[in-house]
């Protein structure tokens, strides 16, 4: 399995997400739009599109101008080589709540030149050190899409290394599915064993964001996921999300997804 794998194919997204692969697409010229965990978006010239998960794209339409540069990382690669920077979370979450990270003309050409280096280094697998110097690479270009990120959001990493941890493990337990019937601060302050002031202070020192704000943003999700099934009546889910009406669910549905949930469908 390579590590890396560079394309102009931006069809290729949905092939190499099956293979585990995640893409960073940089748009040269032209728009694409595309559904991404249900939600729809386009892609401009300038833009870079970075999925924060393997789910699949759908409904990818480019224009007939449409151009890009696309660089495929497998996630064992990533695994082992993204580095550990008290920024890494709050990327992660930022590129969660939107795929698309516009680029300045000369932060486009620093981030191309980046692709490039790692091109040019995953081919080089006859260099005795073919591991160490792709790494090196890799690590430059996460950091420098770390700075645009920042410097565009005026976020700055925080150097509270016991609050990155929490937050780490508090996301964790949301994306696996644990806020589909927990939805209080304190349910994972008490398994985290902190109280729930101390994982609301360390949420917004990572993310500028509250414990409860991130509880509401992957529960919408998990919902959105189920309205989607139609086997599933309203009650029915109103029910494994643990609410205990479904008037109750449907309030819910319209404070954190701004329609009610027979909207929705």
């Amino acid at each position: 399995m390579e590590d890396v794998i560079i394309t102009e194919d931006i069809y290729k997204w949905d092939e190499l997400r099956r293979e585990n692969y995640l893409p960073h697409i940089i748009c040269l010229s032209g728009s694409v739009s595309f559904v991404l965990d249900s939600k729809s978006y386009c892609a401009r010239q300038g833009d870079c599109i970075i999925p924060s998960s393997n789910n699949s794209a759908c409904q990818i339409k480019p224009s007939d101008d449409f151009r890009c540069r696309a660089m495929f990382l497998s996630n064992e690669f990533l695994r082992h080589n993204t580095p550990d920077s008290p920024y890494r979370i709050v990327g992660h979450l930022g590129m969660i709540q939107n795929p698309i990270l516009p680029l300045l003309p000369s932060e486009m050409e620093a981030v191309l030149r980046n692709v490039s280096l790692i091109e040019e280094r995953s081919q080089m697998t006859y260099h005795t050190f073919y591991k160490e110097n792709l790494r090196r690479a890799f690590e430059m270009f996460v950091f420098d899409m770390y700075d645009i990120h920042a410097r565009q959001g005026d976020l700055r990493p925080t150097d509270t290394h016991q609050a990155q941890i929490i937050t780490r493990r508090f996301i964790s337990m949301l994306q696996e599915g644990e806020c589909c019937t927990h939805r209080s601060p304190a349910y994972y302050a008490d398994k985290l064993c902190i109280t729930p002031s101390y994982l609301t202070e360390s949420c917004k020192a990572v993310t500028h964001h509250n414990a409860t704000h991130w509880i509401d943003y992957f529960t919408a999700d998990e919902i959105k996921r189920k309205l989607a099934d139609k086997s599933l009546s309203l009650s029915d889910i109103a029910y494994q999300f643990g609410f205990s009406s479904l008037s109750y669910f449907s309030r819910y549905c319209k404070r954190v997804l701004g329609k009610m949930p027979s909207q929705m469908r």
